[in-house]
């Protein structure tokens, strides 16, 4: 059930990490490198690895909360789009992932395409791939 009234920060929190789990698991597989940012992103949003494996287990037990600002819907489909190229491969349902999320997130869908271009940018002229939200919104 989508919920756009129920803004707890845990919540929220759980929810994102939830669908980037979604994401992790579209290909039918999570590999290290994408445990490991998946562990990154969760500590950024002060979650545990415990609450990974819990999410995990019970994806269903997790509400779906669509976030109010405009900063944070961008952070969670760049989050996405990080994990979705972890592994180095654009899987075609990881990508089908990222932009239903972004259309659930009111977003264009082609916001995805944008931010992998410019992690790609990012990355070949070695510059912080973290620091794009700063230099796109």
């Amino acid at each position: 059930m989508l919920s756009i009234f129920s803004q707890n920060p845990v919540d929220k929190n759980r929810s994102h990490l939830k669908n980037l789990i979604s994401m992790a698991m579209a290909d039918g597989t999570m590999d290290e490198r994408e445990w490991d940012l998946l562990n990154e992103i969760a500590r950024k949003l002060k979650l545990t690895e415990e609450d990974i494996n819990l999410i995990q287990r019970n994806p269903d037990l997790i509400e779906n909360i669509i976030p109010r600002r405009h900063k944070e819907k961008v952070q969670q489909l760049y989050d996405l789009v990080c994990l979705m190229i972890a592994d180095y491969d654009i899987d075609e349902g990881e990508l089908r992932f990222c932009h239903k999320m972004a259309e659930k997130l009111k977003l264009d869908p082609l916001v995805v395409d944008d931010l992998i271009d410019q992690v790609r940018i990012y990355v070949e002229q070695q510059k912080d791939p973290d620091k794009i939200l700063d230099d796109i919104l």
